[in-house]
Order: C-alpha cells, then sequence, then structure tokens
C-alpha cells in the first residue's frame, strides 16, 4: 500500500473516531462533524444551550443552586406549588393572570379563586352565577339564589318574600328600598352616593356613620333596630319579627 493511501485511511479511521467519541458524550446526536438541529457544539460536547442548567445561553455557563435554565437564561426554579409562566413562577390557583393555566387572565371585577375566574361582589351583595345581587331585596333571588318570589308575593324584605313593601320603604326598579339608608337610591331612586365606599344617611350622601349607626357592607344601620341587620350586620328578623333593642321579636301590632 502507498504511504498516501496508508495516510488517507489514518485520517479516515480517526475521524470516526472522533465522530463516536462525540456521538457518545453529546447531548444530541452527531450528524457528520456537527451537532443537530438545536443543539450546540461545545468542547464536550452538544447542548440545547436553552435549557440545560451546565450551559445556559452559552457553553460553559453554569446555573447556581436553586436555579434553572429557561429560555438560555439562569432564574429560580419555581415551588412545589407553582407553575412556570414564561419567567415569572405563579400559583395559578389564585393568579388573576394566569388562572387555572398560563396566560389565562380573568377579567375585570373576577378574581382568581381554586384556579377558576370567579365574579367577587362587595357586601351587601352576593354572587349568584353571574350576577351580583342583594339576597335581603331582590325578588329573584330572595334571602338565596334560587328563590324567585311568586306573583302574589313579588317584593323581597329581608330575604323574605311579602306581597307589599313596608310603609318605611319605597319601591324602586321592582325592589323593597330605604331611601334613607340605601347609598343605590339615596333620598328617592336611582340616586347613587359617589365615591369607592358611598354611605347614605338619611336620605343624604355621607362620608361615614353617626353613632349608634354602624356601617354593614355599604349601609349605615342601627343594629339596635334594623330588621335586616338586628343585633349585627346580615342577621335578619323573619317576616312577622320586628327588631327591638337588637333582638327579633314577634310584632304584634301585626296580629
Amino acid at each position: 500500500m502507498a504511504k498516501t493511501d496508508r495516510l488517507i485511511l489514518g485520517i479516515g479511521a480517526g475521524f470516526l473516531l472522533v465522530a463516536a467519541l462525540c456521538l457518545h458524550s453529546c447531548g444530541g446526536s452527531v450528524v457528520g462533524a456537527s451537532c443537530e438541529d438545536g443543539y450546540t457544539a461545545c468542547e464536550d460536547g452538544c447542548y440545547l444551550i436553552q435549557q440545560d442548567p451546565k450551559n445556559c445561553g452559552a457553553c460553559g455557563k453554569s446555573c447556581g443552586d436553586g436555579l434553572t435554565c429557561v429560555s438560555g437564561r439562569c432564574i429560580e426554579k419555581c415551588a412545589d406549588d407553582q407553575t412556570r409562566c414564561d419567567f415569572d413562577c405563579v400559583d395559578t390557583l389564585t393568579d388573576e393572570e394566569n388562572c387555572g393555566a398560563c396566560g389565562n387572565e380573568c377579567p375585570g371585577g373576577q378574581d382568581c379563586l381554586e384556579g377558576r375566574c370567579t365574579l367577587v361582589c362587595d357586601p351587601p351583595k352576593t354572587t349568584c352565577s353571574d350576577e351580583c345581587v342583594d339576597l335581603a331585596s331582590d325578588p329573584k333571588h330572595c334571602g338565596q339564589c334560587e328563590n324567585d318570589c311568586p306573583e302574589d308575593e313579588p317584593f323581597c324584605v329581608s330575604g323574605s318574600c311579602d306581597d307589599a313593601c313596608p310603609d318605611w320603604m319605597s319601591v324602586c326598579d321592582g325592589m323593597c328600598v330605604d331611601t334613607y339608608y340605601d347609598p343605590n337610591n339615596c333620598g328617592a331612586c336611582g340616586v347613587l352616593c359617589p365615591g369607592v365606599n358611598p354611605l347614605c344617611v338619611g336620605g343624604r350622601c355621607v362620608d361615614e356613620c353617626a353613632p349608634p349607626r354602624e356601617l354593614c357592607g355599604r349601609l349605615c344601620v342601627d343594629p339596635k333596630s334594623d330588621r335586616s341587620h338586628c343585633g349585627g350586620c346580615d342577621q335578619p328578623c323573619k317576616k312577622g319579627e320586628v327588631c327591638l333593642e337588637g333582638s327579633c321579636e314577634l310584632d304584634c301590632k301585626g296580629l
């Protein structure tokens, strides 16, 4: 065999040996003398530098303890109860921008509860399906979400269906309201008190409750005499009862 031929065979054998060694040590397989698509050739092998914590973003750039490699950047590892959304660690059970899954943003007025976008209502209103309703006065949801008052008792008073509104209440949009203390109907139907926490006292919008009245949701009430808040907030008296000194008593005058 000629010297030139032996030289060619030696070079070929050496190339195959290098390729075999690289194939054994690289993160990805080798095609010819280069790495597969997506892999980067480093001194000791082929690596996915977008996610390899020992070669993060570049060969030899190692992430420290407690860090991981995401899109070529060393960032903090997420806790067991968190999910990676882009570069952030989030709790998809409570995160309003990633509710239940990355990128699922809750619409305005809704909070993320247990991974679901849920309408959250300001007291004294309650969430019924996709509505905020007042169970004490809404005839479609009287006392509870599913309770629709019948035709012979079309009004809701303190969470109970009735055939008429009490004398001290007014009918506003089909509901019995106290225009003396209702911030949505203050002094007259449809008069809305301004501000984040509007208050209505004596038919006038005010900044705070004056004793002995207390704030219950957005209402100033006297817990000693208010049938809807007798003795404390959201403690309504039953039909046929009145509130006396903070206790629900049978209305003897109505007998």
